[in-house]
């Protein structure tokens, strides 16, 4: 069942919310205080070993993290071996990024004669879940006009949430978490966990009820280039004149 409301991840972290962090990362369900701010060193997150502005070209030469026999597939480019396709992950449908040439990229693999052209999933911790569907965001560095990583997204299985929060605790440190609740199409409430890294350079999110009632989101960002997309959309939306 799809979820008549996604709650935002900052939307949770207010400053009235703020309590300690806990040390570990609650599994859901637990009695965790949210809002707290852990004083993260600025540093730009990896997912997987692929880390935040990171140029395509070099995430062209990266193997797929789990070994699995694959190949990069990027925006415009077709795989698979009787019925070469673009991959829907790496399509671009929002209008600001085609402006604004960003380009998306996953593993496609190339192993097994049923799967080659299918997306390559990344596995998750030690669990038996994975992400899929995924996608890594690129857009051009006004530094150095060379296109770099900005955005890491992917779903997966609500039931790996946990796991995936107290693997990232262990490599980044206590997250803010965040408890709120989503309601289904019928009225039914499910609660939500949000488990918030952030930084002055980058943010990484892990949240539950992602859309639908069984799916799991992770969301890393770069903030100075994502920037640049969203002042777009502003610039944007300020141009349009007001029909009202």
């Amino acid at each position: 069942m799809r979820l008549l409301v996604a709650a935002t991840a900052l939307a949770f972290f207010s400053a009235a919310d703020a309590a300690p962090a806990p040390h570990t990362a609650p599994r859901p369900g637990s009695h965790a205080a949210p809002g707290e701010r852990t004083g993260l060193a600025p540093r730009l997150y990896d997912f997987k070993g692929v880390p935040l502005e990171i140029s395509m070209d070099d995430f062209r030469k990266l193997p797929h993290p789990d070994g699995t026999g694959s190949i990069v597939t990027c925006t415009g480019e077709k795989a698979g071996d009787r019925y070469p396709t673009e991959p829907s992950d790496v399509m671009i449908f929002d209008d600001t990024e085609k402006k604004l040439g960003v380009q998306k990229c996953i593993w496609t693999a190339t192993s097994s004669q049923f799967m080659n052209g299918q997306t390559a999933m990344l596995s998750l911790a030690n669990t038996d879940y994975g992400c899929i569907p995924y996608s890594f965001s690129f857009v051009r560095d006004p530094k150095d006009g060379i296109m770099r990583l900005y955005e890491f997204q992917c779903i997966s299985n609500a039931a790996a949430t946990a796991d995936v929060i107290t693997a990232l605790t262990s490599k980044y440190g206590a997250p803010r978490i965040a408890r709120g609740h989503v309601q289904n199409k019928i009225g039914n409430s499910f609660e939500q966990t949000t488990a918030l890294w952030e930084n002055s350079l980058s943010t990484l999110m892990v949240q539950d009820r992602y859309g639908a009632i069984d799916d799991m989101g992770i969301v890393m960002t770069d903030i100075r280039l994502n920037s640049i997309v969203v002042e777009e959309k502003r610039a944007e939306a300020a141009a349009k004149k007001n029909p009202i």
